[in-house]
């Protein structure tokens, strides 16, 4: 394990010690709450998935971690869920590349969605574009062209809020999804997840931040 990944895996570590000791306590309200991970270059502060209702993350979600050359990934499920079949998934996403920008992790990532959604299937919101970062709301109304392997294809849908940041070489995306039936991106009533939650958590993501990593 190269230095670079032994602090990367101290934080995750770092994140389900905090989360382990807060179970051992009084459940506190998430609200305003949320955490920080070490990703390369920077911190990302981000906020609890939309369904934690308390700090314990551990009492409340699955949680998994996989490390491969410069990528870190940590995603999360409800307890209720699995990582092979869920109805709500939560994702951390840091890699570090020393060639990349941000438009074309920005393009790369949606481009992703667009290609299991196809044209007639996709609907991009823009709710946040800066220097630095971007946010973006997707409805993939129905995915016929995505891997099924990955739970997509013909009458699968999905709303995907999702953040994009970088911090010097550092490139990081947060997004949450939610995934049900195919349904109509005019019908809020027929969307995987409700309009009000899908509001609230776009609120709290705009506070999502990338801040210096100093020894």
């Amino acid at each position: 394990m190269t230095a670079r990944w032994r602090i990367l895996a101290a934080a995750a570590l770092m994140v389900a010690s905090a989360a382990t000791a807060s179970a051992q306590s009084p459940a506190q309200p998430a609200e305003p709450g949320g955490s920080q991970i070490r990703m390369f270059d920077a911190w990302a502060q981000f906020p609890y998935p939309s369904w934690q209702q308390t700090a314990n993350t551990l009492g409340e979600s699955k949680v998994s971690r996989q490390q491969h050359a410069d990528t870190f990934v940590v995603a999360m499920v409800p307890k209720k869920d699995n990582f092979k079949k869920w109805t709500n998934q939560y994702t951390l996403f840091g890699t570090w590349r020393e060639n990349l920008t941000l438009k074309k992790f920005i393009n790369g990532s949606i481009g992703v969605l667009y290609k299991a959604c196809g044209k007639e299937n996709f609907k991009l919101r823009k709710i946040l574009r800066k220097p630095d970062a971007a946010l973006v709301a997707v409805y993939c109304t129905n995915s016929p062209d995505g891997p099924a392997a990955y739970g997509y294809g013909e009458g699968v849908g999905e709303v995907t809020l999702m953040w994009m940041g970088q911090f010097q070489n550092s490139f990081v995306k947060i997004y949450e999804q939610w995934r049900g039936p195919k349904f109509d991106a005019t019908n809020a009533p027929a969307w995987p997840v409700r309009k009000s939650v899908l509001e609230r958590s776009i609120a709290r993501f705009t506070g999502i931040r990338l801040l210096p990593y100093t020894p």
